[in-house]
């Protein structure tokens, strides 16, 4: 990036040298946002789930112990890559552009937002037993502190004038300490910076006393009888869709038996569309602004708002569908109901077919919302008036848009039978759901996150038709690759994997094609 950014631009190094600074501090923004989801979010759930954590207080460690301990123990990963980075954050210092009082703020700012992450997932993480709540719970403490008060503060500051909302967003910590400070009118950042940081750091410190507090009260699976918790006279029933769902699905149980436990005995809580709908409201009213709002540059922003908040929905819905590929197979083989079900009769193929029959009826809802509004910008586009007419003469950033919303309705259907793959293939493999989670991650929707940035290196029009292709095509690539290796082990080593044996792709394809060049051999050794 720094090569593309400083020789193959043909521009001055000192505003390339400050750009590729922003890039990678947006980077390791990122990887601090998603520290606490992916490290300690699954720290103490996996300890209940197991019934380990009981056995902690029988000994005289208190809550706060076992809370210190689980946070340290489980951290020191997501704190090391960060420390890793620092190296890299500091290179553009020596291009110039960049001073040393920014590249201090960036870095407090990182340590900052990845102790809040990790604070916040801990804390979760005692009050639930769930992996999948802990893990959404923790998602949607970060969105709202992260981009829904920033979202807030910018539509109330000019509204009542109260700009308060905006310290306790990291992302305007990390965009107030990118600017240089020491011109005279960044004092109300200078002021927002100084105030955010301990705002931020006093959240991160409550979760974690909160922690404390209610680990001891609640690590305990307190659950009343149905005969005691109802009162006298009662004649509802606790879980009145139980029934309806065992009735409803009954021909999928003929069928397919596994998608059958898929949808019925693990159906997906509420949990995505919780987080869908707030996100639709959004979208619906800078889509409505979009089409009717006043110039035309109000509406072009209007559009870019609309935009990313699709962009969100689709990361969001594509990351519980990894949570819902993992989870289902990932816990049939930690309890040995997986061989169960293979000695009874079932084959690799009703298990592959039944998972993503199961998961496709979850989750396509969320899949036919993700086609429409991907329709809906582009109806925007081509609507006359719309924020198109905002682009100046030359500008590429139509073509970009029209290519890449074409190219996600199209890589849609992809990347569900990808995540779906690669999904079960982790959950065979990793030795926790945890594990599994971000494994799968880092091979289905990593490799488009990490090319994002690439898209800002790009000329002052945009990047282009050509630039969505590339972008695109790149990102299916390194997803293919992965999805290959996951295709390959669950078609020929399924049973292994199930059973609790390792499974080697490499030395398998290398024993596939010595003897496929056996067969050539003898083949043409019997026409002679």
């Amino acid at each position: 990036m720094l090569i593309y950014a400083v020789i193959g631009t043909g521009l001055q190094i000192n505003p390339r040298a400050d750009f590729v600074f922003g890039v990678i501090a947006a980077v390791a923004f990122a990887y601090a946002l998603l520290a606490g989801p992916l490290h300690t979010a699954d720290s103490l759930t996996f300890e209940k789930r197991e019934g380990t954590l009981g056995l902690l207080f029988l000994t005289d460690l208190r809550g706060f112990d076992v809370i210190l301990g689980k946070l340290t123990a489980s951290s020191l990963q997501a704190v090391y890559g960060l420390l890793a980075i620092i190296p890299i954050l500091a290179l553009p210092l020596l291009f110039g552009g960049v001073t040393f009082g920014q590249f201090g703020r960036v870095v407090l700012v990182l340590f900052v937002t990845v102790i809040l992450s990790l604070t916040l997932g801990i804390f979760w993480s005692s009050v639930t037993r769930d992996f999948r709540t802990a893990l959404t719970a923790t998602l949607a403490s970060l969105f709202v502190l992260t981009f829904g008060t920033s979202g807030a503060a910018a539509i109330w500051r000019p509204l009542i004038g109260v700009d308060w909302l905006a310290v306790l967003s990291p992302l305007n910590s990390l965009i107030y300490a990118l600017d240089d400070l020491s011109r005279s009118n960044l004092s109300m950042e200078r002021r927002a910076l100084e105030i955010g940081l301990p705002v931020q750091a006093g959240i991160a410190a409550t979760a974690l006393l909160a922690a404390c507090i209610f680990l001891p009260r609640c690590w305990q699976d307190l659950t009343t009888p149905d005969a005691v918790a109802r009162p006298e006279g009662f004649r509802g029933s606790t879980h009145p869709l139980v029934g309806w769902r065992h009735v409803h699905w009954q021909h999928l149980m003929e069928t397919q038996p596994y998608g059958w436990l898929v949808r019925v005995v693990r159906p997906l809580r509420g949990n995505l569309m919780m987080l869908l709908v707030p996100l639709l409201v959004v979208f619906a009213v800078a889509y409505g602004f979009a089409l009717v709002g006043g110039t035309t540059s109000s509406r072009w922003a209007a559009f870019m708002i609309a935009s990313g908040v699709a962009y969100i929905a689709h990361q969001l819905v594509k990351f519980q569908l990894a949570v819902a590929a993992t989870s289902s197979l990932g816990s049939d083989r930690a309890s040995g109901g997986l061989e169960l079900l293979m000695v009874a009769g079932l084959e690799r193929k009703d298990f592959l077919d039944g998972l993503r029959r199961g998961i496709g009826i979850q989750f396509r809802t969320a899949l036919l919302i993700l086609l429409a509004l991907n329709f809906l910008l582009l109806a925007a586009m081509a609507a006359n008036g719309g924020p198109s007419q905002a682009l100046s003469r030359g500008s590429s950033m139509g073509g970009f848009y029209v290519v890449a919303l074409l190219g996600g309705v199209v890589a849609l259907g992809f990347d569900f039978s990808m995540i779906i793959s690669i999904g079960a293939r982790q959950a065979l493999r990793a030795s926790s759901a945890h594990q599994a989670l971000r494994d799968t991650l880092l091979r289905s929707l990593a490799p488009g996150w990490l090319l994002v940035p690439f898209l800002f290196l790009s000329p002052k029009d945009g990047p282009g038709a050509g630039g969505a292709f590339v972008f695109l095509l790149v990102s299916m690539v390194i997803s293919g690759f992965f999805y290959n290796r996951a295709t390959v082990d669950l078609d020929h080593g399924f049973k292994t994997l199930a059973s609790g044996l390792p499974f080697d792709t490499d030395d398998w394809a290398m024993r596939r094609s010595f003897q496929r060049s056996a067969m050539t051999e003898v083949r043409r050794y019997e026409r002679r």
